[in-house]
């Protein structure tokens, strides 16, 4: 059913302020999800009249050491490459996030480069730019979500600007939408291969981390939202962490040995 929308003086006039409000990001200023998902707000198009073409092409590209990869290995980090083409405007912004098939977050993201921000809204995560931004790429590293997650899709939506200080004259396009795949069969090898016990589970202050017969090289320690909250080099099969300065709440675990990566979650009472 086609939404027929009609814009009042007003209106027009709120929407440049609200643009100019979310200079800093989407997510961050305003608290919503413009990037076209399936739980996504008013997209930024019911505002931003589009009258100039900026020939604007963004895409989204998830990649490994190898180059593009359209299947993910369980709890393995990628780097998400987010790439905005434009000729013509004066700035533009962005704003992708990554669902599960019942819109919950796919994966956690570890950290972003630069003029660009994560921000956790409603159990979720986004990337967007944190300041206008000139044009062409940028990156965060991104961690896959357990095994059995199933297929990940990422949004998003980019908006390019005339900087005529109003709504009018300015061009947003949605990112195609980009489906990786998990990876079965290579993420229950990899899961199988070894027994990772962590205990005692719920933990209070010491929390003990066994591999069996591998040595673990490196612990990372991640809160339910995606920050890095503790990283440790080891070289035993056992280690001992001190977990009592965390606050109270889920984690997330990788375990890193010389040859594979596992993951495991405990509780922090």
């Amino acid at each position: 059913m086609k939404r027929i929308y009609i814009f009042s003086p007003l209106a027009i006039a709120a929407g440049a302020f609200l643009w100019m409000s979310a200079s800093g990001g989407v997510a961050k200023i305003q608290q919503k999800d413009r990037t076209g998902s399936p739980v996504s707000d008013t997209e930024c198009n019911m505002c931003h009249a589009s009258g100039i073409n900026f020939s604007t092409k963004p895409t989204i590209t998830v990649i490994d050491s190898s180059g593009p990869v359209t299947e993910y290995k369980p709890l393995k980090k990628y780097t998400v490459m987010v790439d905005i083409q434009s000729a013509g405007n004066i700035n533009h912004g962005f704003q992708v996030t990554g669902f599960l098939s019942d819109n919950s977050a796919a994966g956690l993201v570890e950290s972003v480069n630069g003029n660009t921000q994560k921000i956790n809204l409603n159990g979720r995560w986004y990337f967007e730019h944190s300041t206008p931004l000139t044009g062409g790429s940028y990156s965060m590293v991104w961690i896959a979500p357990p095994a059995g997650s199933g297929d990940v899709t990422f949004y998003g939506s980019a908006l390019s600007t005339n900087g005529n200080g109003s709504t009018t004259g300015d061009e947003y396009k949605e990112f195609p939408d980009l489906v990786i795949t998990e990876d079965l069969a290579t993420g229950i090898a990899e899961l199988n291969q070894g027994a990772v016990k962590l205990y005692p589970n719920p933990v209070v202050n010491n929390l003990t981390v066994d591999l069996g017969a591998e040595k673990i090289n490196s612990i990372e320690i991640y809160s339910i939202s995606g920050a890095l909250v503790l990283r440790m080099d080891a070289n035993d099969t056992m280690q001992n962490i001190d977990v009592s300065v965390l606050e109270k709440g889920t984690y997330v675990v990788l375990i890193n040995s010389e040859t594979n990566q596992y993951n495991s979650r405990f509780v922090k009472k």
